[in-house]
């Protein structure tokens, strides 16, 4: 019977050394996975951050450059003391505002002289970066076509090249004309 209880305290003295000895072995290998899952997680902070700050950095260079250049044109526009105007066509336009409005009217339109009224009334509040052109719808045949006009009492929107940008009729006001440009 000693023995078989010399077995058993043989077997439960193994059974301790392999416990003790993967205990071991385990709490080396968590230890090191832990310290690499520090180190990594610290790497991916710091590469996070940069990335962050990096994306921060180039949001704001593009925020600043869209506001640099929108205070710059208008700056233009003060600079040369050039106020918003009404006036009417004299053979040319100059593409000196960042607004060029052509406004085709006719004296026999009833529409076209109570929109005109209104935009000479309120001139003043006309904003500096914008110049309307009241354009004669009868006798300038050849402005007619370069912007397919087809009708008295229409408003052409151009760009700095005297391209057209946009078209619209019937606009009664100042504060109207601008909703559609700006």
């Amino acid at each position: 019977m000693k023995c078989k209880g010399g077995i058993k305290f043989f077997l439960l003295f193994v059974i301790v050394v392999v416990l003790v000895v993967s205990s071991v072995f385990f709490s080396y290998d968590s230890q090191e996975l832990k310290e690499n899952v520090q180190t990594k997680a610290q790497e991916a902070i710091e590469t996070g951050s940069e990335k962050v700050v990096n994306k921060v950095m180039e949001e704001g260079r593009v925020a600043v450059g869209e506001k640099l250049k929108e205070t710059g044109e208008k700056m233009l526009v003060v600079e040369n003391n050039q106020p918003g105007v009404f006036k009417k066509y004299d053979g040319s336009i100059e593409g000196n505002y960042q607004y060029t409005v052509l406004f085709f009217t006719a004296e026999w339109c009833p529409s076209c002289v109570v929109a005109q009224k209104n935009i000479e009334d309120l001139k003043s509040s006309i904003p500096t970066d914008v110049e309307i052109i009241a354009v004669d719808y009868d006798q300038n045949t050849e402005l007619r076509d370069k912007y397919a006009v087809n009708k008295q009492h229409t408003f052409v929107l151009l760009d700095r090249e005297n391209s057209m940008v946009s078209q619209w009729d019937n606009s009664a006001s100042i504060s109207e004309i601008i909703e559609h440009i700006k």
